[in-house]
């Protein structure tokens, strides 16, 4: 099982992970979330568009219901995405015009989270992923 534990700012109010996208027009340091409420993980459609995906001709659709209401955003099969230092190829996320305000590119969901052991100490300000063996 491979663990990797990350100390997140103590000042933010959210749980902020780096990430890495990687795309047809290069790669892209990423801003994203830790979200254990979001069934799917997010990539903003800005980011996607800018790493040569075609975030407007698409496989599917999904929407999702926020504080905001319902919105609607597009699945998308990317080539490759990191955090810390789990690398997952070829998965399929959802893009949808996140609002810039935010400052994040996205958020990683229950569909990448399922995959792990986690363990968050809120007091020593640090979340710990173990990738759990398939």
């Amino acid at each position: 099982m491979t663990t990797n534990r990350f100390y997140y700012n103590p000042h933010a109010k959210l749980i902020e992970l780096p990430g890495q996208l990687f795309g047809p027009l290069g790669d892209a340091n990423a801003v994203l979330l830790f979200d254990p409420g979001s069934f799917r993980t997010i990539i903003s459609s800005r980011i996607l568009d800018k790493l040569g995906y075609d975030t407007k001709s698409v496989k599917g659709s999904v929407q999702t219901t926020s504080v905001t209401g319902v919105e609607k955003g597009s699945l998308i099969n990317v080539c490759n995405f990191t955090f810390l230092d789990f690398t997952f190829e070829n998965i399929e996320i959802a893009s949808f015009d996140l609002p810039a305000r935010y400052k994040i590119d996205g958020l990683i969901g229950l569909d990448i989270l399922e995959q792990f052991e986690i363990r968050l100490n809120h007091r020593g300000r640090w979340i710990e992923f173990s990738k759990l063996d398939r």
